[in-house]
């Protein structure tokens, strides 16, 4: 599939949200060049942003947004843990010393 940049600098998967395509098309867009997600519009605009202010249905945010928010969603999850186990093993330190006394 070849995907170009429009003369506005826009890609076809920016050009699909601004112009408000139907949902089944916006998503073939984006499953044949999903790297565009990563591009902004000739407006500075992320997919995301044009995707929030043109209100695209959930189905288009899940299935655009959603490795990107899978990976935030994963990573903060992640870091929770990291984290209750470092204040676990805080806390086991601190039971450790003073009962040590």
């Amino acid at each position: 599939v070849m995907v170009k940049v429009l003369r506005n600098r826009d890609m076809p998967l920016h050009m699909s949200l601004l112009v408000g395509a139907p949902d089944d098309l916006v998503i073939s867009i984006y499953k044949a060049y999903p790297e565009a997600v990563n591009m902004k519009s000739r407006e500075g605009k992320t997919v995301q942003e044009l995707m929030n202010e043109r209100n695209r249905s959930a189905k288009v945010k899940n299935v655009i947004g959603g490795n990107g928010f899978a990976r935030m969603k994963s990573r903060i999850a992640s870091q929770r843990s990291s984290l209750a186990n470092q204040r676990s093993s805080l806390a086991q330190l601190l039971f450790d010393t003073m009962h040590n006394k």
